[in-house]
C-alpha cells in the first residue's frame, strides 16, 4: 500500500483503542481513568462490525437505534482510535476533564468500549487455550447492544447470539451505563466463551453449575482488570492520595489491599443498588475461609449463583494476594517503610496476568 507520497507501507497486524480502565466511578482527581487495549487490526464495518463482533446499538426501552461508529485510517494506512485523547505540552485539567465528558456522554465511544473488550477478553482465552474459541452458538459472530433496556442488568442470551448491556439512573440522576463497566463486560464476555467451551453448563442441574459460570466470569473479570498497569498504577494513587515514586509499606498490607479497588467487581454499579455489600457489587476476596458455606441450612444466601460463586472467586483471589504480598516481601525498602511503586505495580499486574 502506498500512501500519497509514493511511500510504502504495511498494513499493521494490531491496533489500539481506548476504553474506560474499570469503571467512571473509579477516578482520580476528579478524572476517569481510561486505558488502551491491544485488539487485532480488523477491516470494521459501521458499529464496529467485525469478524467475531458485531455491536448494534438499539435500545428496547424507548425504541431509539443509534449511529453506528464509524472508522477511518490516516494517511500512511494506520488505524485511528478517534477517541484517543490529544495530549500536548501543556494540556491543562479542564480539557482532559472535556474529553471525559464526552466519552461518558457518546454512544459511539461506548460502542467501542464494549466491543474493544469483547475482543480483548476473546484473545485472552484464545492464547491461554493455545486455539481458536468458539461462541456457544452456531455462527462465529456475537451481537452486542451497549444501551439495550432501562434496567440495572446485563446478561448473555445464547438463543439471541447477544449480550445484552442495561442503564439505569444513579442517586444523582445521571444515568449509570453497564456498558462502561471494564468488569461487566468481560464478565458477560466469560459467560459467552464458557458456554462455547462447556455448553451443558448452562442446563438446570445442581447450585455449583450455575455458581461455577458465575464465580469463574467473576475470576476473569477481576483478574482481567487487574493485569492492566493503569489500573494498578490508579489504584496506589487512590490509597496514597497522590502519585510519587515511593509507596508506604502500610498501604500494601493483606487487610488494606483486600479493600482497594484491585480487588472489587462493579464498584459503580454497587454503590448505586440497595442490595450492596459495601463498596462494589462483590467484594469476595472479603469471605472468611473456614467457615461452612456449602451448606444452605446455616448460610442459605449461598445457594444463589452469584452469592455461592464466590467462594470460588475468594480462593483465587486470595491466592493472587498471597503471591503479590511474597513478591512485595522480597523488595526491600528504598527508603524506610516505603517502596518503589513501578515494581510494586509490574508485580501486581504480572501477578493477574500469570494467575
Amino acid at each position: 500500500m502506498r500512501n500519497i507520497r509514493g511511500t510504502r507501507h504495511s498494513l499493521a497486524n494490531t491496533r489500539t483503542l481506548t476504553v474506560i480502565a474499570q469503571d467512571p466511578s473509579v477516578n482520580f482527581g476528579g478524572q476517569v481513568l481510561t486505558t488502551e487495549l491491544t485488539v487485532p487490526a480488523e477491516e470494521l464495518m459501521a458499529g464496529p462490525c467485525g469478524y467475531r463482533v458485531n455491536v448494534i446499538d438499539y435500545d428496547a426501552s424507548t425504541d431509539t437505534l443509534y449511529k453506528p461508529m464509524i472508522y477511518g485510517r490516516s494517511l500512511d494506512g494506520k488505524y485511528e482510535d478517534p477517541f484517543a485523547f490529544k495530549r500536548s505540552g501543556r494540556t491543562s485539567v479542564k480539557a482532559r476533564r472535556l474529553h471525559h465528558q464526552r466519552l461518558l456522554n457518546d454512544p459511539r465511544f461506548h460502542a467501542q468500549n464494549v466491543y474493544t473488550i469483547v475482543m480483548r477478553t476473546l484473545a485472552q482465552f484464545e492464547f491461554a487455550l493455545g486455539r481458536r474459541c468458539a461462541w456457544g452458538f452456531d455462527g462465529h459472530q456475537i451481537h452486542i447492544v451497549p444501551h439495550a433496556f432501562a434496567d440495572a442488568n446485563a446478561f448473555y442470551s445464547r438463543d439471541d447470539r447477544a449480550i445484552f448491556f442495561g442503564y439505569f439512573m444513579g442517586g444523582n440522576g445521571k444515568p449509570i451505563f453497564t456498558c462502561l463497566s471494564h468488569d461487566i463486560v468481560a464478565h458477560e464476555t466469560t459467560h459467552a466463551l464458557l458456554d462455547g467451551l462447556r455448553k451443558r453448563y448452562m442446563e438446570r442441574s445442581t447450585p455449583d453449575q450455575a455458581a461455577f459460570h458465575e464465580g469463574f466470569a467473576d475470576v476473569v473479570a477481576v483478574l482481567s482488570v487487574f493485569s492492566l498497569p493503569d489500573v494498578v498504577d490508579a489504584g496506589l494513587d487512590l490509597a496514597s492520595g497522590g502519585r510519587s515514586n515511593l509507596i508506604s509499606s502500610k498501604l500494601l498490607e493483606r487487610d488494606v489491599l483486600k479493600r482497594s479497588v484491585f480487588f472489587g467487581l462493579a464498584e459503580q454499579m454497587g454503590r448505586e443498588l440497595a442490595v450492596v455489600r459495601g463498596d462494589a457489587l462483590r467484594r469476595s476476596v472479603s469471605l472468611l475461609p473456614g467457615k461452612p458455606y456449602m451448606s444452605t441450612l446455616l448460610y442459605p444466601e449461598f445457594g444463589e449463583p452469584h452469592r455461592r460463586g464466590e467462594l470460588l472467586v475468594a480462593a483465587v483471589l486470595n491466592a493472587a494476594l498471597d503471591i503479590w504480598l511474597a513478591r512485595l516481601a522480597k523488595i526491600g525498602p528504598v527508603t524506610p517503610g516505603k517502596k518503589d511503586r513501578s515494581i510494586v505495580r509490574d508485580e501486581g499486574a504480572r501477578v493477574a496476568v500469570t494467575s
